[in-house]
């Protein structure tokens, strides 16, 4: 890995979420919160088949 590369892990694999089951995940909405100055919210290329304005919600969906 190059010096400039990071790897985070927020467990053993990928959580869904479920809100019927309690699952908040915190861990990435804090992840999330520490990130958002380094990111990139809407410049580039969209996310194909959403408009500008529901890739951007997508993109801050652990933030708003």
């Amino acid at each position: 890995m190059e010096a400039t590369s990071a790897v985070i892990t927020l467990g053993d694999g990928p959580t869904t979420g479920d809100s019927e089951h309690d699952e908040s995940l915190s861990s990435y909405r804090e992840l999330a919160r520490i990130l958002e100055p380094w990111t990139l919210w809407g410049e580039g290329e969209s996310i194909p088949g959403l408009t500008p304005e529901a890739a951007r919600r997508w993109e801050r969906r652990f933030l708003d």
